[in-house]
């Protein structure tokens, strides 16, 4: 994404000792590399270059530490902290943060995000996960797109066993019922139901609209079905992976000063908060 943008990447560090993927980026891309932490901040800080932070959760607070000493835009993977409190010391930054929710850069949410703007509706998310830890770095990509859709929410119940956790949100208009199985086979599952049509996103990179419900007669029993008018595929509009080109554009503009943004450290913050009180 950052090549196709011509975002020229000048440097990269792993905080793993002895990364094979460093060696096999900096010969396939011709960028150099560094194996001391100090080095690479130096280099950086002499280049005024801005960062692009995806390494393991339990490096990211000495990176960030780090890196905000050299005064320029951090691009950060999602979820950033696991522990929504552990934000507070960072949330005077915000304005240098960008936070990779790249799900909320799909065309199929910000269609989903349009149409149902200032209606209420049902929803209803089913999330696959392999236990109650993996909610806060893998779930909080679906929290993100409810969040980023439906804007403030609210756990108003939840009931937990040992298969799943079963919530229910409330927005400003909409209640969203959530299920977290644990070590299913399903797909992420975002449905929406008002009177007039049905939204399926299963997987979420695919959205699709029914409406028109019919009843055809089998074996003289009634089959209810609904017509499919209009499908949007994340996958036919790019090659690389969904979400990433939009992402990094975004980014471009943000380290310009020309793209005012959502996905900031108080969005992330949120978001790792709600998936905290699911898990708690």
């Amino acid at each position: 994404a950052c090549q196709k943008l011509k975002i020229n990447i000048i440097g990269i560090y792993s905080t793993s000792p002895g990364a094979k993927s460093l060696d096999y980026l900096s010969k396939k891309y011709k960028i150099l590399k560094f194996k001391n932490l100090n080095q690479f901040l130096s280099y950086s800080r002499r280049k005024k270059s801005h960062f692009i932070l995806a390494p393991r959760l339990v490096d990211n607070e000495k990176l960030i530490k780090k890196c905000l000493k050299i005064g320029t835009k951090i691009f950060i993977e999602k979820p950033v902290f696991l522990n929504h409190r552990k934000f507070k010391n960072y949330l005077q930054h915000d304005n240098r943060f960008f936070v990779g929710f790249n799900r909320i850069f799909y065309r199929n949410v910000n269609f989903l995000k349009k149409r149902l703007n200032n209606k209420k509706n049902e929803i209803l998310v089913i999330c696959p996960e392999k236990n109650k830890t993996s909610i806060v770095s893998n779930s909080c990509h679906i929290i993100s797109i409810l969040y980023y859709i439906f804007g403030k929410l609210n756990i108003i119940y939840k009931r937990k066993n040992r298969n799943q956790i079963y919530c229910i949100l409330k927005s400003k208009l909409s209640f969203i019922t959530i299920i977290f199985h644990f070590k299913s086979k399903d797909l992420f599952r975002i449905e929406s139901f008002n009177k007039k049509e049905k939204i399926i996103m299963s997987p979420i990179e695919n959205l699709k609209i029914f409406k028109n419900l019919f009843v055809t007669k089998y074996k003289n029993n009634n089959i209810y079905s609904l017509n499919k008018t209009l499908e949007i595929n994340e996958f036919n509009y790019t090659k690389i992976k969904p979400g990433f080109l939009d992402q990094m554009q975004n980014f471009k503009l943000f380290i310009k000063n020309k793209k005012k943004i959502i996905n900031n450290l108080t969005f992330s913050s949120e978001i790792v908060k709600i998936c905290n009180e699911i898990i708690s």
